[in-house]
């Protein structure tokens, strides 16, 4: 697998597409609208192996896609992000786009799609920078465990939904955004209003053929400016101004040049 070391440009196109992000963002944003640059709260890769004997949840890198071993050759990766730590309860979610740094691949183009997660999941101690991983630790997501090695998935290789939730062309070393859908967002409202139920996505590329597999930059990776970060457009809720009864924030308005309302009339 190509790997580049890290380098000025590298950081520098990554910052462009961030602010490329913000721009279209605070283009298309309700007035009201609030932004949050939210890094990973876990992450991990899933290697294919039926024993449940290889993981990578604390490694530099997450990997999607297909090796060239012809024996158990799928990666498929995992991220998961606090939404309710990182958004106030009772906003409207208007746009999230996904944003990963690809340092690693060995093939050309190829679509690698994003799913909800339906279960929950650790990340272990398990660390590799290479997609064969590394021997599972207690805690780590497996192929067939959701937490080595006691708790299993109703399904190896995962629970998710099939449907794909955002999908990206991903080819040679650079950045790449899963650019916001109606399913993203709803997926992030949803880990806002019930954070019980955010177990975040899963990442599947090209399963059908050999030597597929691609290599994106971890939560845990040395380059801090190359870590996933999920951009999400927001509304924040209505809320008293703390001036007292009967004021209330700018943001509840839906003229720019209100700034309050007066207090009560008795």
């Amino acid at each position: 697998m190509e790997a580049k070391s890290l380098k000025g440009s590298r950081i520098r196109s990554i910052r462009s597409v961030f602010a490329c992000v913000f721009t279209l963002a605070i283009g298309s944003a309700d007035v009201r609208a609030e932004f949050a640059y939210i890094t990973p709260q876990k992450d991990g890769t899933l290697i294919e192996n039926f024993a449940g004997s290889f993981a990578n949840g604390s490694g530099p890198a997450i990997f999607a896609g297909r090796v060239s071993s012809l024996t158990d050759p799928r990666r498929r990766a995992l991220l998961a992000f606090d939404i309710a730590g990182s958004i106030p309860a009772g906003s409207t979610i208007a746009s999230a786009t996904l944003i990963l740094y690809m340092s690693g691949t060995n093939a050309g183009p190829v679509e690698v799609s994003l799913h909800r997660v339906d279960a929950e999941w650790g990340e272990g101690a398990s660390s590799s920078s290479g997609g064969g991983g590394a021997a599972s630790e207690t805690g780590d997501a497996t192929w067939v465990h959701r937490f080595y090695d006691s708790e299993f998935w109703a399904s190896p290789g995962g629970d998710f939904d099939f449907t794909p939730h955002g999908v990206s062309t991903v080819d040679q070393i650079g950045p790449y955004l899963w650019s916001s859908t109606p399913e993203m967002v709803a997926d992030v409202q949803s880990w806002l209003d019930d954070p019980a139920g955010n177990h975040g996505w899963i990442l599947l590329g090209d399963e059908t053929r050999p030597t597929t597999v691609k290599r994106f930059d971890s939560r845990e990776s040395l380059d801090e400016s190359a870590r996933p970060l999920l951009a999400v457009d927001y509304i924040p809720p209505c809320s008293p101004d703390p001036r007292g009864l009967g004021y209330w924030q700018h943001q509840c308005s839906d003229d720019e040049d209100a700034v309050t309302t007066g207090p009560p009339k008795e």
